[in-house]
């Protein structure tokens, strides 16, 4: 006869082969661990990575950041949050890289954000990267349109405080726009900027289309909302300045003014901005002054150096063509301190610069300090290199700080320059002057022509 197990026999015999199974998970459960650690082991022998201090695989992990993170391009190789962009892609390496990878602030630090609607997870996503940097100061990039979600808007908004680096790329076409959605997190009673130093950067592309953009007064409170700028760069952004009553503005920490690319605007003929907000400027530290346009008269110039005495170190200039060696020279007389010239001379033929030249070569106590000289050019048609070999022994051999380097670059590549170069009694002398340390570049773009 079969004994058939009651209810509570067949209750209490499942209740111990469930305690049997969870039994046999828990062990397995340690193996698998066990198994896990033994991989970690291996994997911690077999990576060199794992094998080295902790600050040298930081620096390791610092150097996969491209070296200029506030340049954006779409698909690039620059720190953006995205599976294929360092440093996330680093984490997927292996469980090592990314303790590595989260254990170091820095790498979160620097982030390029494409300001392209891209819904919730996209700004939950550049949450967790800041978040990621653990209070280090932040260096942001909003690239593509500013025609900004709001979300990202507010994520930037809510780590103004830890700011340091502000750059704003976009197409020219949305210039129009810039004032809008900047003011809502940097422009504000608190002046919720006042972390933000280096740099505050604008790129634009240039169409023809649009040349004049009325937002004097909010660049200026831009800059306003960040008292403690040390760096300011903006390429192609215009001004149809028709406005007499704007605040005067003065930013005592600024080091750096860069309004388009001086040598670009010779070479290419863009790469432009308006140098017209110099008016209501006042910069008494700056060190570094860039002009690839001088849209204003003489006098406004030369009062914003007047009003400002910087102790300025480095000039370059997209010399007006209406400019003759009297206005450059008295220019320059404004700035004793300067030792770094760069003079971008856009007409087809530089010789009447050779009186500035003359000066150079005679006069110890003008530029006094002056170490390094670069003349940009489109195309020379006559230049008095005998002129130019006697400036250059005076300001190496006979002044009290010895010039260190002096270019010319021809910037059109499609020409000839052979007969444009000085004689050999000329280039003898200037080998000369090299053989003695003098650093001495005549050419085109690329390659050595002395």
């Amino acid at each position: 006869m079969v004994n058939i197990p009651s209810v509570a026999e067949l209750r209490e015999r499942i209740d111990d082969l469930s305690s049997a199974i969870e039994g046999q998970k828990h062990i397995l459960r340690a193996l698998v661990t066990q198994q896990s650690d033994a991989r970690r082991q291996l994997n911690f022998l077999l990576d060199p990575i794992a094998r080295i201090p902790f600050e040298l695989q930081s620096d390791i992990f610092l150097q996969s950041l491209p070296e200029h993170p506030d340049r954006f391009a779409y698909g690039g190789d620059v720190p953006q949050p995205a599976l294929d962009s360092p440093p996330i892609n680093l984490m997927g390496v292996s469980r090592l890289w990314r303790d590595i990878a989260l254990a170091i602030p820095k790498l979160w630090a620097e982030v390029v954000m494409e300001s392209l609607p891209r819904g919730s997870k996209y700004s939950d996503l550049c949450r967790i990267w800041l978040d990621r940097a653990k209070g280090l100061p932040l260096s942001i990039t909003l690239g593509g349109s500013l025609k900004l979600e709001k979300s990202v808007l507010d994520l930037v908004g809510q780590y103004r405080h830890q700011l340091e680096n502000l750059s704003l790329i976009l197409p020219l076409d949305d210039l129009l726009d810039v004032p809008y959605p900047i003011m809502q997190f940097n422009v504000d009673k608190v002046s919720p900027l006042s972390s933000l130093k280096t740099p505050l950067t604008l790129e634009a592309t240039c169409t023809e289309e649009m040349t004049n953009v009325t937002v004097m007064d909010r660049w200026l409170d831009i800059l306003r909302a960040a008292p403690e700028l040390q760096s300011c760069v903006l390429d192609q952004v215009w001004f149809e300045d028709g406005n007499d009553l704007l605040e005067p503005l003065t930013l005592a920490s600024l080091h750096e003014l860069r309004l388009g690319q001086p040598y670009s605007w010779v070479m290419v003929g863009n790469s432009a901005s308006s140098c017209a907000m110099l008016r209501y400027l006042t910069l008494p530290a700056l060190k570094s002054l860039a002009l690839s346009i001088v849209d204003i008269e003489n006098e406004d110039l030369f009062a914003f150096l007047s009003r400002s005495s910087p102790p300025l170190e480095s000039l370059a200039l997209a010399v007006p063509e209406e400019w003759d060696d009297t206005v450059v020279t008295s220019l320059l007389a404004l700035i004793p301190t300067l030792s770094n010239l760069k003079l971008c001379v856009t007409p087809n033929d530089i010789a009447r610069y050779t009186p500035f030249l003359d000066i150079l070569g005679t006069a110890r106590d003008t530029l006094p300090n002056l170490r390094n000289i670069e003349f940009w050019t489109d195309c020379p048609l006559t230049i008095d290199y005998n002129k130019v070999l006697r400036m250059l022994d005076f300001r190496f051999n006979s002044c009290r700080t010895p010039l260190e380097s002096f270019t010319l670059v021809f910037a059109w590549q499609m020409r000839d320059f052979s007969s444009d170069l000085p004689n050999e009694q000329v280039r003898a002398g200037m080998r000369q002057l090299v053989k003695n340390g003098l650093g001495l570049r005549l050419g085109p773009l690329s390659g050595d022509s002395i």
